[in-house]
Parts: C-alpha cells; structure tokens; sequence
C-alpha cells in the first residue's frame, strides 16, 4: 500500500500530523488497558513505544559545528 505510507510520511512530517496520529494512538492505548481490544501479533509495536517515537519526531534538531579538518599524527 505504497498510497498508505505516503499519507503517513505526510501526517509524521508536520507537527498537525503528529498530533492526529498521537491521538488515534493514545485511543488505542485507552482500548487495550480496558480490555476492548487485544494485539493479536507480536510484531505490531505497542502504542506507548510509538508514542515516544512520534514525541523524538517533534524534538527540536540541533545542530553542532565540526571542524573542517582533523589533524592525525602518525608515531
């Protein structure tokens, strides 16, 4: 369903997005502690990892300067 995950890279890419995704997850969330509904696969990750994963997405990048150039001494 390549259509599915450009609409996701969508949704991820602005912080409106973000907090579309983090509110259907945290429903989710909701449903699975009141026994509503129950993850039959072991792969799907749980909501509160994705979760966290959409929170880094919305962490402010910084950026560090380097040097252009690194001296290495040979003995």
């Amino acid at each position: 369903h390549p259509e599915s995950i450009t609409n996701l890279c969508e949704l991820l890419s602005t912080q409106e997005g973000r907090d579309i995704v983090s509110g259907e997850l945290s429903k989710a969330k909701e449903q699975l502690e009141a026994g509503e509904k129950q993850i039959k696969w072991r792969y799907v990750k749980s909501p509160e990892h994705l979760l966290s994963e959409i929170a880094d997405l919305s962490v402010e990048k910084r950026e560090y300067t380097a040097q252009d150039s690194v001296e290495v001494r040979n003995e």
